[in-house]
């Protein structure tokens, strides 16, 4: 297997120039989205705040779910918006409408499941070495054990399961099924990426204000490792030196340089 480190250079270059050339919409359709989702944020701040007696499990867990489902929303309307920019003109699928409605519609649906397992995995995580780890520690720590690897495989596969949601998939569990396949098979690649994206979110962290534009880092960074994984796949079918020494000279995300950053007049 060839290193994922060219691969993931080439991935923040074609994040980085997508970006640059559409900044404008894409800031604002970020703004907009992250506005909307702070907007619902303190609905139910407000509304834990006014909670009768307190909020119990169930509530706090409906709650939580919904902002996983705005969350989810966000990141997806944003990779749609990313991929369909992306998208060759020579090989243009989809129109930025079909790209926006499939992943939204996607979103809607594997939410629920996609929720379910994040609680599932959490809960299991501390259950089984908190509770059964003294009294049953040939099984908790196991359990726990298995449970925090399950996360940590979901954590990397999230980074290319949310862009595979703007491509249409004749079944429901395909999205899931693409993602794992892709992560055990580029595991270095899909653990640069989910490097990189929390580097990210440790400096916007750190500078505050950068938070309300990581979602777009995110997106753009994760719909451009997913486009190029997906022409790796193409290649793989020319042959092996096609995929060890990929043609970017037609790709005007991949074909530019520093000079074209500092002159882009000259481009």
């Amino acid at each position: 297997m060839h290193s994922s480190r060219p691969m993931l250079s080439r991935t923040m270059r074609m994040a980085f120039w997508v970006t640059y050339d559409h900044a404008g919409k894409l800031l604002l359709a970020n703004l907009a989205a992250v506005l909307a989702f702070l907007l619902l944020m303190s609905g139910i701040a407000i509304l834990i705040g006014r909670w009768p007696g307190g909020l119990t499990l169930i509530p706090a867990l409906a709650l939580g779910g919904v902002l996983f489902a705005a969350a989810l929303a966000v990141v997806s309307f944003l990779a749609a918006w990313i991929s369909a920019l992306i998208d060759r003109p020579e090989s243009r699928r989809h129109s930025l409408h079909d790209y926006l409605a499939t992943a939204l519609k996607h979103a809607a649906v594997l939410c629920v499941p996609m929720y379910l397992a994040v609680v599932a995995v959490v809960c299991s995580a501390w259950f089984y070495p908190v509770h059964w780890g003294l009294t049953m520690p040939w099984l908790g720590y196991p359990l726990g054990a298995i449970a925090l690897w399950s996360g940590v495989m979901g954590i990397l596969a999230l980074h290319v399961l949310v862009p595979a949601l703007t491509y249409p998939h004749p079944s429901f569990w395909r999205p899931f099924r693409i993602a794992l396949l892709l992560t055990l098979d580029n595991p270095g690649y899909t653990v640069g990426i989910a490097a990189v994206a929390f580097l990210g979110l440790a400096i916007s962290t750190i500078a505050t204000p950068l938070l309300l534009v990581y979602p777009l880092f995110w997106a753009a960074l994760t719909s451009s490792g997913y486009e190029l994984l997906a022409r790796k796949y193409e290649a793989a079918a020319c042959g092996a030196s096609a995929v060890e020494t990929p043609d970017d000279t037609k790709d005007d995300y991949l074909n530019r340089g520093l000079q074209d950053l500092l002159f882009p007049w000259k481009g």
